[in-house]
């Protein structure tokens, strides 16, 4: 057996078969896996035999011409411009067909997986292309940058695996639980299609493929006829993060925010904002955030959640000594102390502030701070109350420097000025190890304006004892100094402890907010 397909093989389908740029985000061994994948796998299966010889006749042509270059990689992804490039020649081959399918799942789903691709792989009445994906561990991560809508689907939705994504030469794609997608196979094979979308398909779902005109309307229909939707029992957490809230360039990005936010934030139990509330310690700054919290509040009816950053606390976020300190405001301020439970989605947040020590831009979770949230917890904890609940510690500065070996930096964080040990957070192993040692198993951070995360088994204090902590860090929601704008989105199921993360970027291109990254773990500790 061949190399097998992973998850964002399904992207670069996506970008060829539609040739929508510019292409994913690519390391180059992910590229050379997919090339080396289309050439060797045996996992790669259709209806059209002659197609498939002729994607892996091109696909070893590209393979030579990513080997011979030798352009660097950026942030450790290839240039867009060399993506497309080595990628171009597929397209034509890749056009040629009508429908693409990606089973997924787990090893234990193999079997099914299997069968289910043989019988994808003879549909009637188009040309498909089915690539079997590597299956994951139970316990796996599964991650993929720039995702398009099945991936995110699959990979939010990870607790209805096994199933299938099936994608469309327009660009458009969906996920399906395997006996949901089964059912729409059968219902395309018996010409049963059912009323199409709209009376009239537009022309783009009119497929030229070896010179005869396809009409795949019927097809369409079905597998469109009813999108995943995230189950009821998921419960959805908004990370906002650095909004600065005064700075002059925030007149015009928060309403952006708040109109791009709408649609998400009627379906999320809490919001949290983990820190640099706004820009400078003063009165007027201060408003600014109160009047656009009372704007998300009165469209969520949620109430944040926030901790301060070095900037509601420090002129210009820097200190020396005692200088430049501005706590007046900060003592105004209605942030969140201690432990905020919600006990309908079964969350339990841990609020710190780890700005009030330490000079610079730098920060630290004092002793006696972590003292008082460890008393709390025993407390509310009492007989293992807070057992099931989704742990989260909320803190501004990040516990981890920048170009950590296991990190995901979602942006370059090459693009923010200042160096490390100017904007460390000072004990930083003894705050995760607190986090580890009560089964906190997320971090949200804040500071650099640079989403990233990164997932490791941290000590918990004692001799061989671990725990598996994910920090997520956030970038400026509202796109400090005219960067790009970001939020997260957190989604769990209390009954499988499963859960997300995505990413959400507004790279100010006049393309909006999009999912940059997403990730899904099978447990949250």
């Amino acid at each position: 057996m061949g190399p097998r397909f992973d998850l964002a093989s399904s992207n670069i389908v996506t970008y060829l078969s539609s040739h929508k740029k510019p292409p994913p985000s690519l390391e180059r061994d992910q590229l050379t896996q997919f090339l080396v994948s289309l050439t060797t796998s045996d996992e790669l299966v259709s209806n059209s035999p002659e197609l498939v010889h002729e994607v892996r006749v091109v696909a070893d042509t590209a393979l030579r011409s990513l080997t011979s270059t030798s352009e660097p990689s950026e942030n450790g992804f290839l240039d867009p411009s060399v993506t497309e490039g080595i990628l171009h020649p597929l397209v034509q081959p890749f056009r040629e067909f009508t429908i693409f399918i990606f089973p997924v799942g787990t090893s234990s789903d193999q079997k099914a997986l299997a069968q289910f691709a043989g019988q994808a792989a003879r549909l009637p009445g188009a040309t498909t292309l089915v690539l079997t994906p590597a299956v994951y561990g139970s316990k796996e991560n599964v991650q993929v940058m720039d995702p398009d809508m099945g991936i995110e689907q699959a990979i939010r939705n990870r607790d209805q695996w096994p199933g299938a994504i099936f994608s469309l030469w327009t660009g458009w794609s969906t996920f399906l639980p395997l006996d949901e997608a089964q059912g729409r196979l059968a219902t395309i094979a018996s010409g049963s299609t059912g009323p199409p979308v709209s009376p009239t398909l537009p022309p783009k779902y009119r497929h030229i493929a070896n010179g005869t005109e396809l009409n795949f309307s019927g097809a369409w229909s079905v597998l469109s006829a009813r999108q995943t939707e995230i189950s009821p029992a998921r419960r959805r957490l908004l990370h906002l993060s650095d909004l600065h809230l005064g700075a002059k360039w925030t007149r015009n990005t928060k309403q952006l925010l708040i109109a791009s936010l709408t649609r998400e934030i009627e379906t999320v139990d809490e919001i949290v904002i983990s820190g640099d509330l706004f820009d400078q310690p003063f009165r007027k700054h201060q408003q600014a955030y109160e009047d656009f919290i009372f704007q998300l509040q009165a469209i969520s009816g949620k109430k944040p959640i926030p901790v301060p950053g070095n900037h509601d606390q420090r002129i210009f976020g820097l200190k020396w000594w005692s200088f430049l300190q501005r706590l007046r405001p900060l003592v105004d301020l209605d942030w969140s102390r201690g432990i905020s439970l919600n006990h309908e989605a079964r969350m339990a947040f841990f609020c710190f502030d780890s700005s009030r020590h330490e000079d610079l831009a730098r920060g630290r979770v004092a002793q006696e701070q972590l003292l008082d949230m460890a008393t709390k917890f025993q407390v509310l904890n009492a007989q293992g109350k807070l057992d099931g609940y989704l742990k989260v510690a909320i803190v501004h500065h990040h516990p981890y420097p920048y170009g950590t070996e296991n990190e995901v930096s979602i942006l370059d964080p090459r693009g923010w000025v200042g160096r490390e040990e100017f904007i460390e957070m000072r004990d930083a192993r003894q705050f995760l190890s607190w986090c580890a040692g009560r089964d906190i198993g997320l971090i949200l951070h804040g500071h650099k304006h640079v989403p990233r995360l990164i997932v490791e088994n941290v000590s918990t204090g004692y001799p061989g004892d671990h725990r598996k902590v994910t920090t997520v860090g956030c970038g400026s929601s509202l796109g400090a100094n005219k960067g790009p704008l970001s939020f997260n989105l957190i989604e769990w199921s209390p009954e499988s402890q499963s859960w997300s993360v995505i990413f959400m970027i507004d790279r100010n291109d006049g393309q909006g907010f999009r999912s940059h990254y997403v990730q899904a773990s099978p447990t949250i500790t």
